[in-house]
């Protein structure tokens, strides 16, 4: 009679792991110092827009230097103030909880570069006169939001592990 055969494994129990999901998505190999200062300056600049733009908007509005037939855009300053409160919440939780952080970064980085570009045709484009510095010196900033937040999606592997705060 036939004997049966010892059946043994062609894969290791290990490397069935490995097949099977068992590798963490994110194997750091440091983390990445960048971190507390690109989250430092992402926070104090929303703390800047969203206290110019809730708080001050008249103040705002007048170094635009619109035409003086324009129709007060104050209330259009406050809403934007509250979306950008929203969006940087999200981003706060969604970096403190590891919430799917490379894809929330990556929205917010797209927000706000989808928010320069209507801004520069809609706003922008209305001031009568030459840009007043403080708004150039707003178009950097922004500018430099939209860079940390790239950065922040595209280094997401190096982030510091949890539980993360923004004040170590």
């Amino acid at each position: 009679m036939n004997k049966p055969e010892k059946t043994h494994s062609v894969v290791t129990p290990h490397e069935l792991w490995l097949l099977n999901g068992g590798v963490d998505r994110r194997q750091p190999s440091g983390v990445d110092a960048g971190f507390k200062f690109r989250n430092g300056f992402l926070m104090l600049a929303a703390l800047y827009f969203i206290g110019r733009l809730l708080f001050i908007p008249q103040l705002t509005l007048a170094s635009f230097n619109f035409p003086p037939v324009m129709h007060d855009q104050s209330f259009n300053l406050q809403m934007r103030g509250f979306y950008t409160l929203a969006v940087a919440t999200v981003y706060a939780f969604s970096y403190a909880k590891d919430w799917h952080f490379s894809r929330v970064a990556l929205i917010c980085a797209t927000l706000s570069f989808a928010s320069l570009v209507s801004d520069a045709f809609n706003i922008y484009s209305l001031a009568v006169g030459p840009m007043a510095p403080l708004i150039i010196f707003s178009i950097l900033i922004r500018l430099g939001v939209i860079y940390c937040l790239f950065m922040n999606s595209v280094r997401d592997n190096l982030a510091p592990p949890l539980p993360r705060s923004f004040f170590k």
